[in-house]
């Protein structure tokens, strides 16, 4: 009775050492893409668009490769329309090319 006591305490420690090294998984990165029409006023000779552009694929390439990676866009279909708000890579996306 006591080993089985001990064994089970044991096994119970152990398992909480597992799951406390390796913790919640870490949340997935959600981008918001401003592609309004007051994207295309320029900064320095380019547009904000394309500055937008740069930084998200920059800070895209320095994530881990394994990071979940969504993209969300607004105001890319109607013009005027900041209601328009559209998932163009789902938050389950490992691939940072898609983004």
């Amino acid at each position: 009775m006591k080993k089985t006591t001990m064994l089970f305490l044991l096994l119970l420690c152990t398992s909480l050492l597992i799951s406390a090294q390796s913790g919640p998984a870490p949340a997935p990165i959600i981008f918001i893409y401003d592609a309004s029409g007051s994207m295309w006023g320029q900064i320095d000779g380019k547009t904000k668009m394309e500055i937008a552009s740069e930084v998200l694929s920059n800070t895209v390439n320095e994530l881990p490769d394994d990071k979940q990676v969504g993209l969300v866009a607004y105001g890319h279909r109607e013009k005027g329309d900041c209601q328009d708000v559209e998932f163009l890579v789902e938050m389950e996306n490992t691939d940072k090319a898609v983004v």
